[in-house]
């Protein structure tokens, strides 16, 4: 059967025809004879459909092939280059992190520093910068606690890029001792 012998009269003639059958108790299981022809007209013309269809689209699927392969390396290229942004941008977290960190330690007068790859975790990475800072901070305090500093003074020169109310506000939410001195 082919596409160009379908002609949608017979088919409608066919479903006319099957409409028409009066069904009762009596003819019941001689009728499953036409509907049984009926599913394999269907069946056939289905199959008709997709092997034209198939044909028809054949040329189109030998360049949608060759396109899509055409495209792997790329594909590929763009892999490596997402994963190396990535990898860049968290680099760049890590020396933010490193330069909060530097201005922490900045604060310490006694030279007693908490060594940025003990406290560093690069899990932080995605978290907002409230986020991590906290984690830093507390990072830190956990590594102090195993050897408790018992004073350290604070020199305000040495930390240049804060002002000194944000050092005196880290202080008091770090719960840190500390007294005011004239140099």
């Amino acid at each position: 059967m082919e596409l160009s012998f379908i002609i949608p009269n017979e088919i409608n003639e066919k479903a006319e025809r099957t409409l028409s059958l009066a069904v009762s108790p009596d003819n019941a299981t001689s009728l499953e004879k036409v509907r049984t022809e009926n599913n394999k007209y269907i069946k056939a013309v289905k199959a008709e459909i997709e092997k034209a269809k198939e044909e028809y689209l054949k040329p189109f699927s030998i360049l949608e092939a060759q396109a899509l392969e055409a495209l792997k390396p790329l594909e590929e290229a763009n892999k490596t280059l997402t994963q190396n942004i990535l990898e860049a941008k968290k680099i760049a977290f890590r020396e933010r992190v490193k330069e909060y960190w530097e201005q922490l330690m900045s604060l310490s007068q006694d030279g007693l520093y908490t060594p940025f790859e003990e406290v560093y975790d690069p899990s932080w990475y995605g978290k907002t910068d409230k986020e991590w800072q906290s984690k830093l901070i507390a990072a830190i305090k956990k590594y102090n606690a195993k050897d408790l500093i018992e004073g350290c003074y604070f020199v305000i020169e040495r930390a240049p890029k804060w002002k000194i109310d944000e050092i005196e506000a880290f202080i008091i939410s770090e719960l840190v001792t500390y007294r005011k001195e004239q140099l």
